[in-house]
C-alpha cells in the first residue's frame, strides 16, 4: 500500500491541506511512475486528478438530488391532479409555472437551429 500525501505549496513551505491515505496496488503505482518526471510531477498530478474527480462527483450528486427534487415535485402535482378535477386550472397548467428566464421564441429558435441549422 502506498500512502500519498497531498500538499500544496505556499511561499516555499510545505502547508499539508489534507491527508488522504490511498490505497494502490504497488504493480499499478510502479507503471504510473515513469510517466512523469520526478515524484513531484505525479504527486502534483495526482492532486489535480483527485480534486477534479471530487468536483464532478459532487456536482453530479448535485445534479441527481436537484432532478430527484423536481421529479418528487411534479409527482405531487399529479396527485393533485388526481384529487383535484379543477387542480390543472389552480397550478397553472400540468407543470405550472415556467422556469425562470423560459422564453417560447427561445424554445422556437432553438428546435429551428437544431432541424435546419438555420
Amino acid at each position: 500500500m502506498k500512502i500519498l500525501y497531498l500538499c500544496s505549496v505556499n511561499t516555499n513551505k510545505w502547508e499539508i491541506m489534507c491527508v488522504v491515505n490511498v490505497k494502490m496496488d504497488d504493480k499499478a503505482f510502479e507503471l504510473l511512475r515513469p510517466c512523469f518526471n520526478g515524484d513531484t510531477a505525479m504527486q502534483v498530478w495526482l492532486e489535480k486528478t483527485l480534486h477534479k474527480a471530487v468536483i464532478e462527483y459532487t456536482e453530479e450528486f448535485r445534479d441527481r438530488r436537484e432532478r430527484e427534487s423536481e421529479r418528487t415535485k411534479v409527482l405531487q402535482k399529479l396527485q393533485m391532479l388526481k384529487d383535484n378535477p379543477n387542480a390543472d386550472i389552480e397550478m397553472g397548467g400540468i407543470l405550472g409555472k415556467p422556469r425562470k428566464g423560459f422564453s417560447w421564441d427561445k424554445l422556437r429558435e432553438d428546435a429551428i437551429y437544431e432541424k435546419y441549422g438555420v
